[in-house]
């Protein structure tokens, strides 16, 4: 059913998360809901360590100071810091990004399970192989599945958020207890700045050191363990007509010897962070993320905006807004089949472009308008649930 908002009553909104920006999935999205929440009138509180909203005479901003690395420091830190500061400045509903503070929070946005990971996929996460960052994975483990548990207790929760129906059912699976609580809004996606676009292609291959005719598998991401990078490096290794090049953070004396070893150190080309990461999927000819587990993956909806062909594991996200052979092909865990796919769509340009031009067709029906609506309606009908006697009480729905 579609949740008639009112304007008139709108609530004010706090939201709570360790970072709001325009990098990284969640922080992203928390940017689109609090910058939608303003431009409609809203008063919005954000607890958080930093943000890039700029000012705003609705915006009121509470830092939240102290330590952020390592994470299984900064983690409890903030939960701590940020609940104290909640209980204090807390103002209409509050949503929360994960199980980060031990409050009553109104709507949680689930952005990962770690109930499900941990039990279905494992692995560590740290993000280098040193006995510290190894130690510190561990740990984080713990405390991410601790927090996940309580802020996912029905006594403390109002409404589960996630971000696709495949993290949705990992939620209900491990969490049965707010299974009538949990709903699905999918993430957006800018297709004005995520497209194909010459001049972005030219520049990213002159940053490179690639020519317009060399051909460019595009890995983007962290957690490259997780995201599946060294399967695709193997690939490219046998796929010798393609380069690799790997845009975001990650170990890469651990991968860069991996290139080595491998023989393909200068087919794969490790670009770092940059924030016109748009310029990046311009200058790539496609995309590919075999990764073992995803909630949503904002980048491979961003690739595909890009007009590029999809290349990525059936994760969640992916397997939903995907069809194989049509607008995504799926991999399996084996990096020589991968490396068949990549030689055959090498000689075959035509099929590059048919799939990426499925693939933006696609990605073009996820605005970022129709999620932030999504969550305004919500909010809504929260706050009828809290402010009228008798108001309907059942599982909430909403339109996407």
């Amino acid at each position: 059913m579609t949740i008639l908002r009112e304007p008139s009553r709108a609530p004010e909104l706090t939201f709570v998360a360790h970072e709001v920006g325009a990098f990284g999935g969640m922080e992203n999205q928390l940017r689109h809901l609090a910058q939608g929440c303003l431009d409609d009138g809203r008063k919005v509180t954000l607890i958080t360590r930093r943000h890039d909203l700029g000012d705003h005479p609705l915006l009121t901003t509470v830092t939240v100071r102290g330590p952020s690395r390592p994470m299984s420091l900064g983690g409890p830190w903030f939960a701590a810091a940020a609940g104290a500061l909640l209980r204090a400045k807390r103002r209409g509903l509050v949503h929360a990004c994960g199980g980060i503070v031990p409050n009553h929070i109104d709507v949680v946005g689930m952005h990962f399970c770690h109930a499900s990971f941990n039990t279905e996929v494992a692995g560590s996460r740290a993000i280098k192989s040193k006995v510290a960052y190894r130690l510190n994975a561990l740990a984080c483990r713990s405390i991410n599945s601790l927090q996940e548990s309580w802020s996912l207790d029905p006594s403390r929760v109002d409404a589960v958020v996630a971000v696709s129906n495949g993290l949705a059912d990992e939620v209900a699976r491990y969490y049965p207890a707010v299974t009538d609580k949990v709903l699905e809004i999918p993430n957006g996606v800018d297709s004005t700045r995520f497209r194909p676009d010459a001049a972005a292609r030219a520049a990213a291959r002159r940053r490179w050191g690639l020519t317009d005719k060399d051909l460019v598998a595009l890995f983007v991401g962290g957690d490259w363990d997780r995201k599946g990078l060294s399967h695709a490096i193997h690939s490219v290794a046998e796929a010798h007509e393609w380069n690799l090049v790997v845009a975001g953070h990650g170990d890469v004396p651990r991968f860069r010897a991996m290139t080595s070893r491998l023989g393909v150190a200068d087919r794969v080309t490790f670009a770092g962070f940059n924030s016109a990461i748009e310029e990046a999927y311009a200058g790539a000819d496609l995309f590919v993320l075999p990764s073992r587990y995803e909630t949503f993956s904002l980048v491979a909806l961003e690739a595909a905006a890009a007009a590029l062909p999809i290349l990525v594991t059936p994760v969640n996200g992916p397997a939903e807004y995907l069809s194989e052979g049509e607008s995504g092909l799926f991999l399996n865990h084996d990096p020589r089949a991968t490396a068949v796919l990549l030689s055959r769509l090498a000689s075959d340009r035509a099929r590059r472009e048919e799939l990426g031009t499925a693939a933006r067709a696609v990605a073009v029906q996820f605005s970022w308008e129709r999620c932030v609506q999504a969550h305004l309606d919500l909010y809504d009908a929260l706050w009828r649930r809290r402010t009228r006697p008798g108001a309907d009480r059942r599982s909430l729905e909403v339109r996407v």
